[in-house]
């Protein structure tokens, strides 16, 4: 008999089971807690069915010793499949609702969004759910079986999968298992590859601290074994940067989202394996302009192709007369990367038969970019700020908030934040400064965008010119002589220096990138020019 142990209530380790179990009975605090009421009311239920042993994975594994947690999270999935019943807790389930009413608590269960809950209910037979208080009563809600249509809505699983994967679960391609877990989190990145060990059938060790390459790791486990090609069939959730080259494996489950009908066609596989000049494989090749649904012009497409992968959108294998799935590869100098990797392109049957030729190319895989906290599509703040004078760059974290001088205008104080909160805009600034005696002129040109910052220094100022700042109208020679350089000192008239400084920070919580200008001596902002860009 086995128990998986849910969100919603604390878990205990085994080193604290193994504490309190030196008492002959466990203390009144102990049993308050509810993890430890958890595990006691499981063990009740278990008993009271004749069950003589449980296993919880939280307290019956020794997570402080890498072996033992290596092979236990390598043979979890087998320990689900073999219980003779598997109970699933779900402590944020609080009524006594109807499971498939809609908006249910049910349905909003954090147990369907957790990565290590998804082989529970694959592998496991059985759910019940504790009524309102957890040490009261728990009331079974019913079996996999009896929840099988509100499941398989909730999770996009195929009830097939739901009812029986262990005979099932072949039919069942590569990416589709990978789009049962698309939607589901780990605390830990490596888990996100660790928790689907099983339901994939390889093995490999815990590897904690490689992040994001778990998965890649993962996937090349799973080429050892498979020559299912929708394991290539995946699109990045993203449209950022799509044209930059990238390898043949998903750097996260999420890019399988759009995979839970992208089936195997088991009539047209082909050999592939791992080189050290990158995967090899052997697929049908198409030129960019003979895809039917192709009607944007790309360049250079003479060297942009689509390799027809061994898979198919569609509910069923073996059909025929079906849309195969292709994927854009670029060729620079000999070298294959996948690009416009939001897109998979549908092929047709009569185009693959009368236009395809087979071609054998190795694709370097490339690494996930290193993932930065930040606010989804981030934007940033800019702020310009002046300083009495430079300061040392040994401590930048919090620099933006010391030893500050106000900006006037006339008589008035002001703090120049500047730019937009929007995700895409462009906008051009001149800030006109006076100094020294008798008054000279020096106009800082800033271009800002939601991320980026670049500026020239104009000290030769004419009428002219100032006309055209005044009007909204900036050179195009100031475009020309931006630069984004962090730190820079220039020159004035009369010897005087001005220091540029750009560092990163927050504003309310924004990323903000400070744009600091100190000098020495008289320096004073007379005015700012705007300009709106087109974007």
């Amino acid at each position: 008999m086995q128990s998986c142990p849910t969100a919603g209530a604390p878990t205990k380790s085994l080193q604290e089971m193994q504490a309190s179990s030196s008492s002959p009975t466990p203390s009144p605090s102990l049993i308050s807690k509810l993890g430890c009421q958890k595990i006691l009311k499981c063990s009740e239920i278990a008993a009271s069915f004749g069950f003589e042993y449980i296993w919880i994975d939280t307290c019956c594994i020794d997570k402080t010793n890498n072996v033992e947690l290596t092979e236990a999270i390598n043979s979890m999935f087998n320990y689900y499949r073999d219980a003779e019943v598997c109970y699933a807790y779900l402590a944020d389930v609080q009524s006594e609702e109807n499971p498939g009413a809609e908006g249910s608590g049910f349905r909003r269960s954090s147990w369907f969004k957790r990565g290590w809950t998804l082989q529970e209910l694959i592998a496991g037979t059985h759910c019940t759910r504790e009524p309102g208080v957890l040490w009261v009563n728990w009331r079974d809600i019913g079996t996999k079986s009896s929840l099988e249509a509100v499941v398989a809505e909730i999770t996009l699983i195929s009830p097939t999968a739901i009812k029986n994967y262990e005979i099932y679960g072949e039919i069942f391609s590569i990416s589709q298992k990978m789009a049962w877990a698309s939607y589901r989190e780990t605390e830990r990145l490596e888990d996100l590859a660790y928790c689907l060990m099983g339901l994939l059938n390889v093995n490999m060790p815990l590897i904690y601290g490689e992040g994001d390459k778990a998965f890649k790791r993962l996937q090349l486990e799973i080429l050892k074994e498979s020559n299912d090609q929708s394991i290539f069939a995946w699109r990045a959730q993203s449209s950022k940067d799509t044209q930059l080259g990238r390898g043949l494996l998903a750097y996260h489950p999420a890019e399988f989202r759009d995979a839970h009908n992208i089936v195997n066609s088991l009539d047209r596989q082909s050999e592939f394996s791992m080189t050290n000049l990158g995967l090899k494989i052997t697929l049908p090749f198409l030129n960019r302009e003979m895809t039917e649904s192709s009607n944007e012009r790309r360049s250079p497409s003479k060297y942009i192709f689509i390799a027809v992968l061994g898979c198919y959108k569609g509910s069923k294998t073996h059909c025929y007369n079906v849309d195969s799935c292709g994927i854009y590869l670029q060729s620079v100098a000999g070298v294959y990367t996948r690009i416009y990797t939001d897109k998979i392109e549908l092929v047709s049957e009569k185009l693959l038969q009368s236009s395809a030729s087979n071609r054998t190319v190795c694709v370097p895989q490339t690494n996930a970019p290193r993932s930065v906290p930040s606010e989804p599509d981030s934007h940033c703040i800019h702020v310009f700020q002046r300083r009495p004078s430079p300061v040392s760059d040994i401590h930048t974290s919090n620099s933006a908030n010391h030893n500050l001088v106000p900006w006037k205008l006339g008589n008035d104080e002001v703090k120049l934040k500047l730019g937009s909160q929007s995700l895409i805009f462009e906008e051009m600034y001149a800030l006109l400064f006076l100094y020294g005696k008798p008054k000279a002129k020096c106009v800082i040109h800033v271009f800002v965008t939601n991320q980026e910052l670049s500026y020239c220094i104009s000290t030769s100022t004419w009428v002219g010119h100032l006309n055209k700042l005044r009007r909204g109208f900036f050179p195009d020679w100031c475009r020309e002589k931006m630069t984004t350089c962090d730190r820079s000192s220039f020159v004035l008239r009369g010897g005087q220096v001005l220091h540029i400084a750009i560092r990163q920070g927050f504003v309310d919580g924004i990323r903000a990138l400070y744009f600091e200008v100190s000098a020495d001596g008289d320096f004073h902002l007379e005015k700012i020019f705007r300009q709106l860009l087109p974007s």
